[in-house]
């Protein structure tokens, strides 16, 4: 039987992008994982990902959540940085 962690391990992302997904979508972890895994192997995804996730910060700064807006926003940086492409994209070119 997988494991939350199982799945979260499988698609390769953070668990706070994870959760950020999970929670704007209102899904819960084990389908928001599987749903960012298969973004992440589509045109757009990681776009899609990234604006999810955004939106997530501008409603925890909305709430004045920043320790959360924080945690997020590293979560995206970091995302940003091992995403920097669709690799739908690379194989184009």
């Amino acid at each position: 039987m997988l494991t939350k962690e199982d799945c979260l391990a499988f698609c390769n992302l953070d668990e706070e992008m994870i959760l950020s997904i999970a929670g704007r979508l209102h899904l819960p972890v084990v389908p928001a994982a599987e749903l960012a895994n298969f973004m992440l192997q589509q045109a757009g995804g990681t776009q899609k990902i990234k604006q999810i996730v955004r939106e997530d910060i501008t409603a925890a700064e909305t709430r004045r959540d920043f320790g959360h807006a924080l945690k997020l926003k590293r979560a995206l940086n970091q995302f940003s940085l091992s995403h920097p492409d669709d690799p739908a994209a690379r194989q184009r070119t």
